[in-house]
């Protein structure tokens, strides 16, 4: 998915700030030490095969200025902002809601085991048709409009699941 960069203040992002950081401009969010620019925010992350605390220096270096890890991390800087929380993945869900507010009004999931790709694409299809604006996100990638985005995973990460609601509400306002 082609990323967009945003600016939002850190203040809006993060409950109790401090002071002398409120006004810094967060630019990405990121998990990955590879996606990192200048002015993100990189969540380090306990993975079954990986621990993105090995990635912490990476990051820095890339540009982000806020790490976010667990209460257990041993990473300490003067220069970086340093949030440590008891669970980091939940800790990024409710940062991806405040630095990507818009979502669509409407949106529906399908599960289950068999037949969930031809059960969004008939749903597509059929609100398609009948003129209801309509995105996919899924296996066979991101749907907007009849333009299809690849994507190299069938379940997008959290701050691709967010980034990619904000693009289909702009798309669609």
């Amino acid at each position: 998915m082609k990323s967009f960069i945003k600016n939002m203040l850190l203040k809006k992002i993060i409950n109790r700030c401090p002071k002398n950081l409120q006004n810094l401009k967060i630019k990405g969010l990121a998990i990955n030490s590879t996606n990192i620019r200048k002015n993100f925010i990189f969540f380090a992350i306990k993975g079954n095969r990986h621990n993105g605390e090995y990635y912490i220096n990476h990051a820095i270096r890339k540009g982000a200025n806020v790490i976010v890890c667990s209460n257990n991390c041993n990473f300490t800087s003067k220069k970086i902002y340093v949030i440590k929380t008891s669970n980091v993945r939940d800790y990024l869900s409710k940062i991806c809601s405040k630095f990507y507010r818009l979502k669509p009004k409407n949106i529906f999931a399908v599960t289950g085991t068999n037949g969930k790709t031809s059960v969004a694409d008939f749903f597509y299809q059929i609100l398609s048709t009948n003129n209801i604006p309509v995105a996919s996100i899924g296996t066979l990638g991101i749907k907007i409009k009849d333009k299809f985005l690849k994507t190299s995973l069938t379940t997008p990460d959290i701050i691709t699941l967010h980034k990619s609601l904000e693009k289909i509400k702009k798309k669609y306002q």
